[in-house]
């Protein structure tokens, strides 16, 4: 299970400094941007779920996994360069930063909650997918500590460059532990 905390934990990292923090984060910038956001961020995740089942099944979940917290990773880092942009360029970032993060998010999640299945005894399933999600809920909470003490210190761009880096390092963690397991098997 612990390339499934690992992952987990990097999947809420991304999702709770975003939720968190893009909203004031646009205001200061006196940008109406949440609506697209949060609009592109759900259709690609809705439809990135159509397609993680399939790939989940062809490839195996542990496969998808990294690429998917590269994506969330992504999509923080572009919410970061919304301050540096041209205005008329915002939107546009948006819309690319919200589709990145809900390609992601859309196929990280039933790529964890199949690998803890996948890897478990049934008697032991209910146990592992609590762990995913306790994992997701402590990500999320460590990903809203961050972003908010180092947005206070060197502003909110730099807060989501910081989450987009620490995800990208959970992300390493859990392709090495990957590799660790297959080695093992």
């Amino acid at each position: 299970m612990r390339g499934s905390v690992i992952g987990s934990i990097g999947f809420g990292v991304a999702i709770g400094a975003i939720f968190a923090f893009v909203a004031p984060y646009l205001a200061t910038l006196q940008v109406e941007g949440v609506g697209p956001l949060f609009a592109c961020t759900t259709l690609a995740s809705g439809a990135s779920r159509i397609l993680a089942g399939r790939m989940t099944d062809r490839l195996g979940p542990s496969k998808l996994v990294t690429p998917s917290l590269v994506l969330l990773a992504l999509g923080t880092a572009g919410l970061a360069e919304v301050a540096g942009v041209n205005p008329s360029f915002v939107i546009p970032v948006l819309v690319v930063s919200g589709l990145a993060a809900g390609l992601g998010y859309g196929v990280v999640y039933p790529a964890l909650n199949a690998l803890a299945i996948c890897r478990l005894t049934p008697a032991a399933r209910g146990r592992g997918l609590s762990l995913v999600a306790a994992s997701i809920d402590c990500g999320s909470t460590t990903g809203a500590a961050v972003a908010g003490v180092v947005s206070h210190h060197f502003g909110y761009p730099g807060g989501f460059e910081a989450i987009a880096a620490l995800v990208i390092l959970l992300a390493l963690g859990f392709w090495l532990s990957e590799r660790k397991q297959q080695h093992k098997t």
